[in-house]
């Protein structure tokens, strides 16, 4: 399996660089990383590019969930917000 680094751990807003899903290879597993402990505050939503400009929710990652699945195809991107109120840089890394 490959790791790839989607966006380099950090303390700004940021979206992730996009995660295309084909039918092979699937599934692929977003994972939050940070060089410390992920602070109780991150939350990263996940969401899939749809049809026509419009924008999916999927998920969260977060500290009490820093590892989701991602299984159908799609171009999907991973939001980095703000609210990290320690300033513990937080990354978004695949594996595939």
């Amino acid at each position: 399996m490959a790791q790839t680094v989607v966006l380099a751990a950090g303390t700004t807003t940021a979206n992730s660089s996009t995660i295309t899903l084909t039918t092979a290879p699937a599934p692929v597993t977003v994972y939050l990383f940070s060089s410390s402990t992920l602070p109780k505050s991150v939350q990263c939503p996940v969401y899939l590019n749809g049809p026509s400009s419009t924008v999916v929710f999927v998920g969260n990652l977060s500290q009490a969930t820093p590892i989701l699945t991602l299984t159908s195809p799609g171009s999907y991107y991973v939001a980095r917000s703000v609210n990290n109120l320690d300033n513990t840089a937080v990354g978004i890394a695949i594996e595939q």
